[in-house]
């Protein structure tokens, strides 16, 4: 799992593919190409010199020395075979089985040196380089010609049954079907070496080793793995900080609503104190002026009108009547209840004052005068009651 994620962070999405063509006149001439990964399949397009990323070179024309080697060599023995006076301090060596046949590929490390320094110094970021028409070979079995000749800028290649037989110095100036595109001739090296690139692990260490490019690839690994992980932290603080703006609002949201519900509460508390506050007054004062006890009135009759018979009924009930006292001035009786009424039963006249006198606040009941009513069959009663003092 961790190495499919490192290959996934790994991978490079573009390329930039450098074809540097060494002449007899010691001018080199560059040729670049970009390439870029659109689902799995590569497409070139012209490359910004300008513009920083991954690149692969392929170096070729004076002082790439290709030689054809028949049958298949031991590793060790194909600059010696190739070769037989070099010392293998100071060449590097590139070297691809093609059929019955291996092609090698030798240049000086002082020329190719010089050149990685040079596009070191222009700010290029050399990942990968090649020597000679290696590249191209892995080419071979995508391009639609089994048989013929494949042209670059400076070699021609025979194809036999898929396969590059023998090659000469020539400069091409074909066009080729390749990837859904066509590519000039021209262009053919810098596509091979960027697809190099693109195919290519930077965790695996380098077909022809050099110190500086090897310390390239190793700053784009653990560059590439710090900008994940920074990206990682990045998003989990951007996450972070979404979930702290969207708690941190829905708070604020509740603050605000308890807020207005107590600022609500508040003015409903202010209001009810102030309501309480008058009841109380009102209550004071309705203490104060004994309007809280049952009134006298009430009271006495209901009292009478429990003891009331069914034969009886009332006509008037006075409370305090006029003194009669003639030779001093208007007075009341506040110790007397005045009752009259009608009864067409007068035994039940006793009955009722007996009920009277059986309450605690009566000291006498006294008839004051009764007449019987002939043409209504009833008699018409007038009582006072007298209250204990």
């Amino acid at each position: 799992m961790w190495a499919n994620l490192q290959q996934k962070l790994l991978r490079m999405k573009r390329v930039t593919g450098i074809e540097v063509i060494f002449q007899a006149d010691e001018k080199v001439h560059v040729h670049a190409l970009s390439v870029r990964l659109e689902g799995k399949s590569p497409v070139a397009s012209d490359a910004n010199m300008k513009l920083s990323g991954p690149v692969s070179v392929v170096f070729t024309g004076k002082g790439i020395i290709m030689k054809r080697l028949e049958g298949p060599v031991a590793e060790d023995k194909i600059l010696s075979v190739a070769l037989p006076q070099a010392n293998p301090a100071d060449f590097y060596l590139q070297a691809a089985r093609s059929g019955d046949c291996t092609f090698a590929a030798i240049a000086r490390k002082s020329t190719i040196d010089n050149a990685l320094a040079g596009l070191e110094r222009d700010g290029k970021n050399v990942l990968q380089f090649s020597l000679g028409f290696i590249p191209a070979l892995q080419l071979i079995p995508f391009i639609n010609e089994s048989n013929g000749a494949i042209q670059t800028a400076t070699y021609s290649l025979t194809v036999n049954d898929g396969q590059a037989d023998k090659f000469e110095l020539a400069e091409g100036n074909a066009e080729y079907l390749l990837a859904q595109q066509y590519l000039a001739s021209r262009d053919l090296l810098a596509f091979a070496a960027a697809t190099n690139l693109l195919a290519d692990d930077v965790r695996l260490p380098l077909i022809v080793f050099n110190q500086k490019i090897q310390g390239n690839r190793d700053e784009y690994k653990y560059g590439s793995y710090f900008k994940a992980a920074l990206t990682s932290a990045l998003g989990f603080i951007f996450l972070l900080l979404l979930a702290n703006f969207f708690v941190d609002s829905h708070y604020q949201e509740l603050n605000q609503a308890m807020g207005e519900v107590e600022l609500v509460n508040a003015r409903e508390l202010s209001s009810q104190q102030k309501l309480n506050q008058t009841l109380e007054k009102q209550e004071a004062f309705f203490m104060s002026s004994g309007w809280h006890k049952a009134s006298r009135t009430s009271f006495y009759a209901d009292r009478f009108a429990s003891f009331l018979p069914e034969e009886m009924w009332f006509s008037n009930l006075s409370f305090n009547p006029l003194a009669a006292r003639p030779e001093r001035d208007i007075g009341f009786r506040k110790d007397t209840i005045l009752l009259s009424g009608k009864c067409r039963d007068a035994s039940q006249i006793s009955v009722f004052v007996n009920n009277i006198k059986t309450m605690r606040q009566v000291q006498d009941v006294l008839m004051k005068e009764y007449s019987y009513l002939k043409e209504e069959a009833c008699g018409n009663f007038s009582l006072q009651i007298i209250l204990k003092k």
